[in-house]
């Protein structure tokens, strides 16, 4: 006849040792030889030949341990006994798919998604502008940032630069059959961020009016430009500044390592060599380098 453990044992590779089975309160036990659960039957682990040749302690090197006095099925218990534990889970299935729905809509009505539509906060830093947009009934999901849905969207954001951008939340994520989720569809938040990138550049590129200025190699001199920002980024030889800076419609930019004590906003006195044409988010830039910065007259 043939005997087995119970499920639990399966993955140990476990040995019965007949001459161990025995008969108590009318139930079969058995002493059994069960797989090393930490080496894998090896008695070494590799990555720890360093110490005592690697040597696995926990079954002394044998591969093997024993385990006693272990409950003992005969095939046909066995089989009823894995009938029942299937028609357990498959009932704990049907009770989850039958509440996948609910679980669901209870995640959409938590975030006020009431027709599968995300209005995703975009167009500038939203840490900045976060308590209003909390005010305002926003919500905030890791990997998607700030968004509204489409009934409790404001009239309209402090930030001149920040737009609402619609998605439809199918597109981003997901639930399985029995209510579990949300969960991102592959490659959605990165398509998601391309996308919202492309309507940046393409809103920047319909308003900026901004237009390459001179040759490259050109000197540009005594502009009167306007400090619009001032960033600062920290590579691997150092920090970098970015400055950028407009001059009529026009946008000029600057990568140096030189502070400048200017606050935003100030007019200044530009000169500088054109290095490069770029585009940056719809946004036509001309490069400069090696800027001289004067007080405006």
């Amino acid at each position: 006849m043939d005997y087995r453990l119970a499920r639990s044992y399966e993955e140990t590779g476990y040995k019965i040792i007949p001459d161990s089975i025995r008969t108590e309160n009318n139930k079969l036990y058995a002493d059994a030889e069960c797989k090393c659960y930490k080496c894998g039957g090896t008695g070494r682990i590799l990555c720890f030949s360093h110490v005592e040749w690697g040597i696995c302690f926990a079954c002394n090197g044998r591969g093997k341990f024993f385990k006693e006095n272990c409950r003992v099925y005969t095939t046909a218990e066995r089989e009823k006994m894995d009938a029942a534990a299937a028609a357990k889970k498959e009932r704990e299935l049907e009770k989850q798919r039958a509440e996948a729905p609910a679980k669901r809509q209870a995640w959409l009505d938590k975030y006020n998604i009431s027709d599968g539509v995300v209005l995703i906060v975009a167009g500038c830093n939203t840490y900045e502008i976060k308590d209003e947009l909390k005010a305002k009934g926003a919500k905030f999901y890791s990997g998607i940032g700030w968004f509204f849905g489409t009934s409790t969207a404001p009239n309209e954001i402090s930030n001149p630069n920040a737009f609402l951008f619609s998605y439809d939340i199918e597109k981003l994520m997901y639930w399985n059959e029995v209510g579990g989720g949300p969960y991102y569809n592959t490659g959605a938040l990165d398509q998601m961020k391309e996308d919202v990138k492309a309507e940046i550049a393409a809103r920047n590129k319909a308003t900026s009016g901004s237009q390459f200025v001179g040759e490259i190699g050109e000197r540009l001199r005594n502009m009167k430009a306007t400090l619009v920002s001032a960033k600062f980024f920290e590579g691997n030889w150092g920090g970098t500044f970015v400055y950028t800076f407009k001059v009529d419609n026009n946008i000029f930019t600057w990568f140096t390592q030189k502070v400048l004590d200017i606050d935003e906003g100030k007019i200044i006195d530009l000169t500088g060599t054109v290095k490069n044409h770029t585009e940056y988010n719809g946004i036509l830039q001309t490069q400069l380098s090696r800027c001289i910065i004067k007080e405006a007259k």
